[in-house]
């Protein structure tokens, strides 16, 4: 949802501009890209995995004498068995008509991809998952463990129904190429400017296939009829109204990339961690000179630059905060951002913030009552814990600095055609730490080996099962 909104911050957005001729000629380009327009000869492949010769697997043998269309392993791919994408991690869509009873004997699911000289581009060679629990139009999402698509370059894909792991010679198949093609400049605008789910409609009019069905596939409900269309090409029209469509996992947390943090050339002076405060205005904070450990530190989720890029005009800030509520001498918290002159962007000199209600990871959005971050400024913020004490230099702060950019159009498309629990790679990959930190916050439960990596980082690893994640309000 919020890159939807960061588009619609940083582009000129005219929802009710966008060419309808898009979605007016949907059933045209696809059926256009269906049948290989511009395609001078098939490429080498095999869409159809229904009828197959061994006697492994029963529910594939059953086809010699059923075959209609609904009853057959297809991938949905153009009649020539190639098709082009412009993600370097795309998902590929098959119709799979078996399910996991043990009356079909199809135990599992195995993907693989290579390039032009026959090398996997997979970690393990090949991934395997499980067999829906109902057929299925299914999507396999190319793992971001693996080696991403270049831009031009053409890759084989098979898919395999495992009957038999010792006779996979018999295992029913289906294979095709695809080839990454880069972002035309009037796709990147159509996406920028499509309507909520019609962006399948904007890469059918730039004949883009693997993202046409993507984004269809995850709209179906909300677009029945272009749904139906397209399953036409396929003669599953008959489907379209009830089949299940999902993506499988084992792209799982397990194959999720290993968690690369932003980094920076140059350090600015700041403080990411209150632990071990001389003062004796704070008890709490006092013991951890005694009691040094990281649970028991005030922290800035930042790095160790001290400073940290966002794209938005009013980031989110975050914290461990292993104090609440208690008897504890930590009246509120203050949070204070000034300009580079030093001048304060605030309503006040500072916002007042009640303490959580445990302890925990706690999140300090800026409201959008004040003006919002300017592009190109750079910002210092400050995070001080209010002790009852006529010496404000005696509270634990911590604080550190914000410098807003703009998204230019190869970042705003990257961040569409990028799965959500991938987005965080992405900003990573381009140094902007407040939205990757809030994208590994916000997926935190579905990518629990990302979150305790990037705790580990503030030596936060052991409370990562069960720490508080709580936004505050001023």
């Amino acid at each position: 949802r919020w890159v939807r909104g960061l588009t619609l911050a940083l582009t000129v957005t005219v929802p009710f501009l966008w060419p309808t001729r898009a979605e007016a000629a949907f059933a045209e380009r696809v059926e256009s890209m269906f049948t290989g327009d511009g395609i001078e000869s098939p490429m080498a492949g095999r869409a159809d995995g229904g009828v197959v010769q061994g006697e492994t697997c029963n529910f594939f043998n059953r086809l010699r004498r059923d075959t209609t269309s609904q009853d057959r392993l297809r991938a949905l791919v153009p009649t020539t068995n190639f098709s082009t994408t412009v993600s370097p991690y795309p998902v590929f869509w098959f119709y799979l008509p078996v399910d996991d009873t043990a009356g079909d004997r199809a135990d599992y699911l195995e993907f693989d991809l290579q390039d032009e000289e026959g090398r996997s581009l997979l970690k393990d060679g090949t991934v395997q998952t499980a067999v829906p629990d109902q057929p299925s139009i299914v999507g396999f999402r190319l793992p971001e463990t693996a080696e991403p698509l270049q831009m031009g370059q053409q890759y084989t894909w098979q898919l395999t129904v495992g009957c038999d792991p010792a006779n996979n010679a018999d295992n029913p198949v289906v294979y095709g190429q695809i080839e990454r093609v880069s972002g035309m400049d009037n796709l990147i605008y159509d996406l920028a400017t499509a309507p909520a789910g019609g962006k399948y409609a904007a890469y059918a009019e730039s004949l883009v296939w693997q993202e046409t069905v993507t984004a269809l596939a995850q709209n179906a409900a909300d677009h029945t009829d272009d749904w139906t269309t397209f399953l036409t090409l396929f003669d599953l029209e008959a489907i379209a109204p009830t089949i299940s469509v999902q993506e499988l996992a084992p792209w799982d947390e397990a194959t999720a990339a290993p968690l690369t943090l932003p980094t920076s050339d140059t350090r600015a002076i700041g403080r990411s961690r209150a632990g071990v405060i001389q003062q004796d205005a704070c008890n709490f904070f006092n013991q951890a000179r005694i009691d040094a450990t990281s649970e028991a530190s005030l922290i800035a989720f930042m790095p160790e630059s001290n400073q940290g890029i966002t794209l938005l005009p009013y980031p989110t800030f975050w914290f461990y905060l292993p104090l609440a509520q208690t008897a504890t001498p930590v009246q509120h918290l203050e949070f204070e951002l000034r300009d580079e002159a030093g001048v304060s962007v605030l309503d006040d000199e500072h916002l007042k913030v009640s303490l959580p209600d445990q302890p925990g990871i706690v999140g300090i959005t800026l409201p959008n009552t004040i003006a919002p971050l300017q592009i190109g400024s750079r910002y210092s913020w400050k995070l001080t814990l209010a002790c009852d004490t006529a010496d404000e230099s005696a509270s634990p702060f911590v604080y550190g600095w914000v410098e807003r950019r703009a998204a230019d159009e190869a970042l705003i498309f990257q961040l569409e055609t990028t799965a959500d629990n991938a987005k965080y790679a992405v900003f990573a990959e381009n140094e902007i730490w407040y939205e990757m930190v809030n994208q590994l916050i916000q997926q935190r439960q579905s990518s629990p080996r990302l979150w305790r990596e990037f705790l580990a980082l503030f030596g936060l690893e052991t409370v990562a099962t069960d720490v508080a994640v709580q936004p505050l309000a001023f």
